[in-house]
């Protein structure tokens, strides 16, 4: 594993341990990183759109996990199926229960996405299925948009703490909550070709 994905890996840690000993979050946490440190530490990015969203209960008490199935369009980084499933924790069963995560991104059921996704842990479930998170939480998902007749990748970082440690790893706008879309696109392509 790279590095840079280190602390964001971390943060799924934390937040499924969270989620499995039922500890009431009102944020979280999570390694500040710029663009280029997502697309690099990224095995697979898409864009997609969002079938469904469907919470479910599972093994690790009190687990509640929302399988968001998302059809992809466009692979801008590495390879899958037409239809992946992205895994996130927290979520509202039918019948009430709940577990909220702060900072937890949420991806709505018919919205266009632009995905940079790392793989959950094999085996951390217990079906052998493969499980998408988007890396970074919500730093790594994008919602496409439209603003002033322009196509733009929108992301919403509400309920997330960004702490950096170290070095800026950002510069210029990579915080602003608008990119256009084709700029972030032949960025995402280009940098993932210089990568290989």
């Amino acid at each position: 594993m790279r590095m840079a994905s280190r602390p964001l890996t971390f943060a799924l840690a934390a937040a499924f341990a969270l989620l499995a000993f039922g500890a009431a979050a009102l944020a979280t946490t999570v390694q500040l990183a710029g663009i280029p440190t997502l697309v690099d530490g990224s095995p697979l990015i898409v864009e997609g759109r969002v079938l469904s969203a469907t919470p479910v209960k599972v093994s690790r008490a009190p687990g509640i996990v929302t399988d968001y199935e998302v059809l992809v369009s466009a692979r801008l980084k590495g390879s899958s199926p037409d239809r992946i499933t992205v895994r996130v924790p927290g979520g509202k069963l039918p019948g009430g229960q709940q577990a909220l995560i702060e900072g937890m991104p949420t991806l709505r059921a018919g919205a266009s996405v632009l995905l940079l996704l790392e793989a959950l842990p094999t085996g951390a479930f217990d079906d052998s299925k493969t499980y998408w998170l988007p890396l970074g939480l919500g730093q790594g998902h994008f919602e496409l948009t439209r603003q002033g007749g322009r196509a733009v990748f929108r992301r919403d970082l509400h309920g997330q703490h960004l702490s950096a440690t170290g070095a800026p790893v950002c510069t210029g706008g990579e915080w602003q909550g608008d990119f256009d879309a084709e700029d972030l696109r032949a960025f995402i392509k280009a940098r993932a070709e210089g990568s290989r």
